[in-house]
């Protein structure tokens, strides 16, 4: 039987994962309307950031919020960064704009963390995971254990990682839609279909790496995983069955 899992002032972060085109940030946002109106208090930094600001001042709160992050915690820097170095990513000047995109992410979930609500982000750690797996041209070389580590040091036990699954038909049909580049998968569209099958491809192959590094983290206690299927229903009643499987466990 449920009950009201998250008491007042209770600490939580859910993050939002998926394929770009998957509606992770519809049904992210969704979910914490719900929560709102089931009288809770909800933060969403990066939905906020990038929809109530300039581009000016989101690209200046990013390099804040990253500069505070590595100059407050030098050795998580130290070893984020060496991580990065030791990828191969397709384009020398990915690497300063993913280390910018690391390291803000990483310090707003560490502020999350401090935050007596709960956080949603519908593109946090995993996501930012997904961005660097995507990027590199030998994924292989990848370390599974080092990068749950990577992004174990930035969510705290107890955070909730919700995979939205679309099919490839699905994404297509969505980015398609899209009425500009929002991504490097997007930006594929403009080239030959070839290289929009490949950024697919990648896509996905990253996204498996990501389920692979959330699942050591889940079977070390510190993830829990859920769900959801953006096909299956519209996102407010996605959003409401996923508060409701919530609900259903021992805590949040």
């Amino acid at each position: 039987m449920g009950r009201d899992l998250i008491a007042p002032n209770s600490r939580l972060i859910v993050e939002f994962v998926g394929m770009p085109g998957s509606g992770k940030s519809t049904i992210s946002h969704a979910f914490a309307e719900e929560l709102r109106n089931r009288g809770h208090e909800v933060l969403e930094p990066i939905w906020d950031n990038f929809r109530l600001v300039s581009e000016r001042d989101r690209r200046l709160s990013k390099i804040r919020i990253a500069a505070q992050e590595t100059l407050g915690f030098r050795r998580h820097a130290f070893e984020g960064m060496r991580s990065l170095l030791g990828t191969s990513q397709s384009r020398l000047a990915a690497y300063p704009s993913m280390a910018l995109n690391w390291f803000y992410i990483a310090g707003l979930s560490r502020e999350a963390a401090r935050q007596s609500v709960v956080t949603v982000f519908d593109q946090g750690v995993l996501q930012a995971l997904w961005s660097v797996a995507y990027g590199n041209d030998a994924l292989q070389s990848m370390s599974i254990d080092e990068w749950a580590s990577r992004a174990g040091e930035r969510l705290p036990p107890g955070s909730v990682a919700v995979f939205v699954d679309a099919d490839e038909p699905t994404l297509r049909a969505r980015l398609a839609t899209r009425d500009e580049s929002q991504g490097r998968i997007d930006a594929a569209m403009a080239g030959s279909e070839q290289e929009f099958d490949l950024a697919i491809e990648k896509g996905f192959a990253a996204l498996d790496f990501v389920e692979r590094a959330a699942g050591h983290l889940q079977r070390e206690g510190r993830l829990r995983i859920e769900r959801v299927d953006s096909g299956s229903s519209d996102p407010e009643s996605l959003a409401r069955q996923l508060v409701e499987i919530l609900y259903q466990g021992d805590e949040w």
